[in-house]
């Protein structure tokens, strides 16, 4: 992503490319529960409309920050001043992001796991727990507690109802995966991403995409 759109989305949320992982997350549950369109059901449509876009826009805007955030070192404002198991946390959690990068997931998911009982309050150890689980067809059920404890610490991240929904997918409940997949887009998660996962879901919707495809060469 250019430096353009970085720039647009600290401005969008009020911070600068020296805000911390920490206080780009405040920030986003401050807006995202001011604009939250479920506040909006009772006004008027274009109201309605007016605040799912700037939920979407806040979203996006979040997502991309974090990562941008993660990669500049800016974890924490309180950083020099952690405890030692924090620190440890962070190193730990580096570690496993290597070994899953590198394709090692069962090193990747004991560091993770490792980091996580180091420091419980932190979201991107719990969502690399459920990224390395995912791939492990026997601990399905396992993923899914570690993703609603990522959901219930950080509720307003789309990347995480994502995860849920390839979980269900993954264990054979289409119908519940579309419901997180549905989640996650109208939270501002990658729409081709979430699109080709609903289309893998719904084989009803599939279809009549193929329908309309062959209808406008007919």
């Amino acid at each position: 992503m250019g430096n353009s759109k970085i720039n647009y989305f600290y401005d969008l949320l009020g911070l600068t490319k020296e805000s911390t992982v920490d206080e780009i997350r405040r920030k986003y549950l401050e807006l995202s529960k001011m604009y939250h369109p479920d506040k909006f059901i009772n006004f008027s449509k274009e109201e309605y409309n007016a605040a799912e876009e700037k939920f979407k826009l806040i979203s996006e805007a979040y997502n991309e920050l974090i990562s941008h955030a993660e990669g500049q070192g800016t974890v924490s404002t309180s950083e020099n001043y952690e405890m030692p198991t924090i620190k440890l946390a962070r190193i730990l959690y580096n570690k496993a992001l290597i070994f899953y990068k590198q394709g090692d997931i069962n090193n990747a998911l004991d560091a993770s796991l490792s980091a996580y009982r180091q420091d419980e309050n932190v979201p991107e150890y719990l969502r690399l727990i459920v990224k390395c689980l995912l791939t492990k067809d026997r601990r399905l059920h396992e993923a899914k507690e570690y993703c609603m404890k990522l959901i219930k610490i950080e509720y307003y991240y789309s990347e995480n109802f994502y995860l849920m929904g390839l979980i269900y997918k993954k264990a054979g409940f289409n119908e519940i995966a579309s419901t997180y997949f549905q989640k996650a887009k109208q939270m501002g998660y990658d729409s081709n991403l979430v699109n080709a996962q609903l289309d893998e879901v719904n084989p009803k919707s599939f279809k009549n995409k193929i329908k309309n495809i062959f209808k406008k060469y007919t």
